[in-house]
């Protein structure tokens, strides 16, 4: 079985990280967020750091949530993970989500809320509802993209905006109604 391990560059946190550990064993909820029990609460940036042990972890949620200075997030496993929730609201800096593999997903709400500078999502395997509508620096590519990403499914919203949906071809409406999505 796989550790809930953190690897960060030796730093003075590196006792946080511990502490973390110890305390949300089984979950990466809220690890980076602004609140004063984070992890990083005293840095702007995780783009760099290393993950070990996130392959078990099932609730993301939060785990950046108003980080407004973030401007890059580390790709790790995310293969098992079921909520992610606000992963990333309120990071206005942030401008890429990662290829996060999404297939388990159960809940997205909220995952990009207030990511203004977002240029791109890069998840694999969308498996549920998801709200692009408050990134209005997405582009044609980066909406296509996500398109292509989406999971066949039964019923899931593919929320992106007014501003967003014009930047569709029919093409790339087509294909995402094709896997039984529906666009507004």
């Amino acid at each position: 079985m796989a550790s809930n391990r953190i690897l960060l560059p030796p730093n003075p946190l590196a006792e946080a990280s511990v502490k973390w550990r110890k305390e949300n064993a089984g979950t990466f909820k809220g690890m980076f967020s602004d609140g004063p029990d984070s992890v990083l609460s005293l840095v702007s940036d995780v783009g760099g750091c290393r993950f070990d042990g996130s392959e078990s972890i099932k609730d993301f949620s939060e785990m950046f949530k108003g980080r407004k200075e973030l401007s890059a997030a580390p790709l790790f496993d995310t293969g098992k993970g079921e909520d992610f929730s606000r992963m990333f609201a309120g990071c206005a800096k942030l401008k890429e989500v990662p290829a996060y593999d999404l297939k388990n997903a159960k809940s997205l709400s909220g995952m990009v809320e207030g990511c203004d500078s977002l240029i791109g999502f890069r998840c694999k395997n969308i498996s549920c509802n998801l709200d692009l509508s408050h990134c209005p620096k997405l582009g044609k590519e980066a909406l296509a993209e996500v398109i292509s990403n989406l999971k066949e499914s039964e019923g899931n919203v593919l929320r992106l905006g007014e501003d967003n949906l014009k930047k569709l071809s029919q093409e790339d409406i087509d294909k995402a109604r094709e896997k039984g999505w529906a666009l507004c």
